[in-house]
């Protein structure tokens, strides 16, 4: 019988790997908004029914698809 820690230390592993995996397929891109600014996104994701991430990287998307004649 597997002892609860070592069960436990496998899940942990099992889990690191599946990060690592994803990390190595996703960028990361920190914002640091005024605390007032991050409400006011969190809040307008929340109403799209998205996730801040989801919302401010559709915003982008949207964006950069209007503007791209300009470049």
């Amino acid at each position: 019988m597997v002892a609860k820690s070592e069960k436990e230390a496998v899940a942990v592993s099992i889990n690191s790997e599946r990060v690592k995996k994803s990390q190595e397929k996703t960028d990361a891109i920190m914002l640091r908004p005024q605390k007032a600014d991050g409400k006011i996104i969190r809040d307008a994701a929340a109403k799209a029914g998205k996730t801040v991430s989801g919302y401010i990287l559709g915003a982008v998307w949207e964006y950069m698809e209007n503007h791209k004649e300009e470049d």
